[in-house]
């Protein structure tokens, strides 16, 4: 098996079997959910001026949205695709943590798994393009060699 990155930038192995890439998908989705809904220490305090809770959500919903291009990387408008589930999961996220009594709902986090999103996109569209950009070199680099 080769090494070879696929458009996502995730390593050929994982995604080269479609359901493989589902199931990392579904398995990064259930441990987002364990995260996000789980209690948190009031003990953990970071000053306001940092936001590191909405870098987190960046981080996590950039990430989710990558998983699931990858996931989903064989169907037509697999970016539309994977953006609505990001953002509907985003949007689920933030009822429940809404309805969890050590927790709160915030319209901040759901703005930051937002640009979390959007940033996985830019990601994955680069990405794309460059290895849409590589293989067409590559494919004409083999059929200049081919014709001397």
């Amino acid at each position: 098996m080769s090494s070879k990155s696929n458009a996502c930038g995730a390593d050929a192995r994982i995604v080269e079997s479609p359901t493989r890439a589902r199931w990392l998908a579904v398995s990064y989705t259930i441990a987002v959910m364990v995260v996000l809904f789980a209690p948190t220490p009031s003990t953990v305090e970071f000053p306001e001026e940092w936001q590191m809770d909405k870098c987190v959500h960046a981080v996590l919903f950039a990430l989710h949205f990558m998983v699931w291009a990858a996931a989903l990387q064989l169907f037509p408008r697999s970016l539309l695709f994977a953006c609505a589930i990001t953002m509907c999961f985003a949007v689920f996220t933030e009822v429940v943590q809404g309805w969890l009594p050590y927790r709160s709902a915030d319209y901040h986090d759901l703005l930051a798994d937002g640009i979390g999103a959007a940033i996985g996109t830019i990601g994955v569209t680069i990405s794309r393009r460059r290895q849409s950009r590589d293989n067409a070199a590559m494919i004409t680099s083999s059929s200049a060699a081919g014709t001397r």
